[in-house]
């Protein structure tokens, strides 16, 4: 059955990467006003990248005016662009012990029971040593060269781990994400994060790696054993849809990749899949 709406011990950070697609936010925010917190404690931070350009403001101008139903809001901007990258990597910093951390690029649409799920994933599988994170995105890459896709990660399990990080809506262990984050602090810019036989290695060494983090991760949590939990929901439907727009990663709109759900079986099993 789908379990009642509650609030939850600690806190949640929601922090929204954002840049020049007034659209965009809009939608993700009007997103997050409409998903159902229960009374918890919820702070949202939006961090705008690059203020120098009219666009940028604009998106500024709205978050600014933004009124949050359910907690503090907080706007940061830098004056110039460093990036999506550079954006992930001052994200969620120095939190305290009590609070969990979900960051969301700004093209992203989400079900109104994300917090829900993630939250009750978090007390159900937060204490394991292996757990790098948890993403709401609906996970189908096989990285392994050639790489494939597939609906069948984990077949007929509610949640899977698997060795890869999914960035649409990555809610990141605190302990993992502060270790990761001293780690990038002190890595050259000439370090390579390539890993022979993935697919994610091409992408990295063919973007502007101020564009892309996520090899960063990969590559830190393959050096640690370390696992992202997923929800595997039926219907194909995600909690955190990529509408995929015109932007860091793609030259025109793409269109959302899967139907966010409306209603969602709250299952998380003692052992998930791996």
């Amino acid at each position: 059955p789908i379990s009642p709406c509650r609030s939850f011990q600690g806190a949640l950070r929601i922090t929204i990467l954002a840049k020049s697609r007034l659209v965009a936010i809009q939608n993700i925010l009007r997103d997050i006003q409409n998903t159902e917190f229960c009374g918890s404690v919820v702070h949202l931070s939006i961090h705008i990248d690059g203020i120098d350009d009219k666009a940028v403001l604009k998106v500024k101008e709205y978050a600014d005016q933004f009124q949050f139903d359910h907690g503090e809001k907080s706007v940061f901007a830098t004056q110039h662009s460093t990036g999506l990258a550079g954006a992930w990597f001052k994200s969620c910093r120095s939190l305290p012990t009590d609070v969990k951390c979900v960051i969301f690029e700004d093209d992203i649409s989400l079900s109104p029971l994300w917090f829900q799920w993630l939250m009750r994933a978090w007390e159900a599988y937060g204490h394991r040593d292996d757990i790098a994170g948890i993403s709401l995105q609906r996970q189908t890459l096989i990285p392994l060269k050639p790489h494939s896709s597939t609906e069948n990660l984990a077949k007929g399990h509610s949640t899977f781990m698997y060795p890869l990080v999914g960035s649409i809506g990555f809610s990141p262990h605190p302990r993992v994400w502060a270790g990761f984050l001293q780690w990038t602090d002190h890595l050259g810019s000439d370090f390579d994060v390539s890993v022979p036989g993935l697919i994610t290695s091409d992408w990295w060494n063919k973007l502007d790696k101020k564009q892309m983090w996520t090899q960063h991760f990969i590559y830190y949590c393959l050096k640690y054993d370390l696992l992202t939990l997923y929800a595997n929901l039926p219907k194909g439907e995600t909690l955190a849809a990529h509408m995929r727009l015109k932007g860091e990663h793609f030259a025109k709109n793409q269109g959302q990749d899967f139907q966010v759900a409306r209603s969602i079986r709250m299952s998380f099993p003692t052992k998930p899949a791996i």
